[in-house]
């Protein structure tokens, strides 16, 4: 399996997008189409690192109002600490999920320790863009 560890705030939500349309939960489509595109070119299947995994949203309707397969998300990582890298790599560890074949993290913060290969660090004024998307697909299918 392949996993991409995603961040939600600076990747599918530019702060410039956020500014001009002040709604939360909006994510900006460019960024999503981005995303739709790694998993189309890898079949990768969605973790959520972001800190918004701590709020009761229902994923699967969001990802579906935003044009995202709601089956895509397998899950989030743990809340374990501030430190994103940890959490990812606990979720890795757990035996549960199965074998992972590789993983990229999209995110706009680059603390990830010794993860640091599998970032795909996006600029979060902007977040995700086509670029950042053929980089994570290059890190998935290599």
């Amino acid at each position: 399996m392949k996993i991409i560890f995603l961040d939600i705030d600076g990747v599918l939500i530019a702060f410039k997008w956020f500014k001009e349309r002040k709604k939360f939960q909006n994510f900006n489509p460019e960024c999503v189409n981005a995303l739709k595109h790694i998993v189309e070119q890898t079949g990768a299947k969605i973790v959520i690192s972001s800190t918004w995994r701590i709020y009761p949203y229902d994923w699967k309707y969001l990802f579906k109002a935003h044009g995202l397969d709601p089956n895509l998300m397998v899950g989030h990582t743990p809340i374990l600490s501030d430190i994103r890298g940890e959490e990812i790599l606990a979720w890795l560890r757990d035996l549960d999920w199965g074998e992972v074949e590789s993983f990229v993290i999209l995110d706009d913060y680059d603390e990830m320790g010794d993860l640091k290969d599998h970032l795909v660090l996006t600029d979060g004024k902007i977040g995700l863009t086509m670029q950042d998307a053929q980089r994570a697909i290059e890190i998935l299918n290599s």
